[in-house]
Formats: structure tokens, C-alpha cells, sequence
């Protein structure tokens, strides 16, 4: 099993750290559309005591989190970044595995966002 811990930086925004290794981070006005979620994550974890403002995430919801901060990256457009948080948040636990494989092995973030605009 993988750890997933969610960094928050005031100055840098939300990275999600993958076995120590930055995977993604997401900052400025996407993260407002995702807030519902780190907020619901948060609450249902215990920050770690030695580091202010890092969250140990299960798996599923670091992974979830992880391809909604990759996918959102260059997205100019609000709605779309929204469409991304509702159909990412209400994906199976294999299907959240898959793609997550998909877009940071193979980095078919298109193949992701195309499917998901259906």
C-alpha cells in the first residue's frame, strides 16, 4: 500500500506527496472547486504531529485527489474543472485505479478528460 499525505502551503497550494515524492500539486482557483472534497478528506484524518498541515490520505482518496489536480492543470474553463471534481470524486475504486495508471504512467490526461466529457 502506498502513502498518500496531502501538504498544505500557503504559499504553494495542495501537493499530493506519494511515497515522499511530489506527485501534483494544485493551486490558485481550482482549488476552490475541490475544497468540498480536501475538506471532507481532512476531516475524516489526523494530521501528522510532527508536520503542521500534512494529511495522511487512504489510498483511494490521495489517488483521487491526485488525478483531479493533474487533470485540472492547464483548464481555463471553470465548468470544465468542475465536470473533472464530480465525475472524478464518483468513480469506482477500480476504475480510480485504472485511470490513475493511465494518466501518470502512460500520461494519457486527454484519453481521460475526453472520456469523462461524455
Amino acid at each position: 500500500m502506498n502513502e498518500f499525505i496531502l501538504k498544505i502551503s500557503a504559499s504553494k497550494g495542495y501537493h499530493i506527496i506519494l511515497n515522499k515524492k511530489s506527485l501534483v500539486s494544485c493551486s490558485g482557483w481550482r482549488v476552490t472547486i475541490f475544497m468540498p472534497y480536501i475538506k471532507e478528506s481532512i476531516k475524516k484524518l489526523k494530521s501528522n504531529e510532527n508536520i503542521k498541515n500534512n494529511f495522511q490520505l487512504s489510498e483511494v482518496r490521495g489517488i483521487k485527489m491526485a488525478i483531479m489536480f493533474r487533470t485540472s492543470r492547464n483548464i481555463k474553463n471553470m465548468r470544465e474543472v468542475d465536470n473533472i471534481f464530480i465525475r472524478t470524486k464518483s468513480l469506482s475504486r477500480e476504475m480510480t485505479y485504472y485511470w490513475f495508471n493511465q494518466i501518470f504512467k502512460y500520461n494519457n490526461v486527454n484519453k481521460y478528460k475526453k472520456k469523462i466529457s461524455k
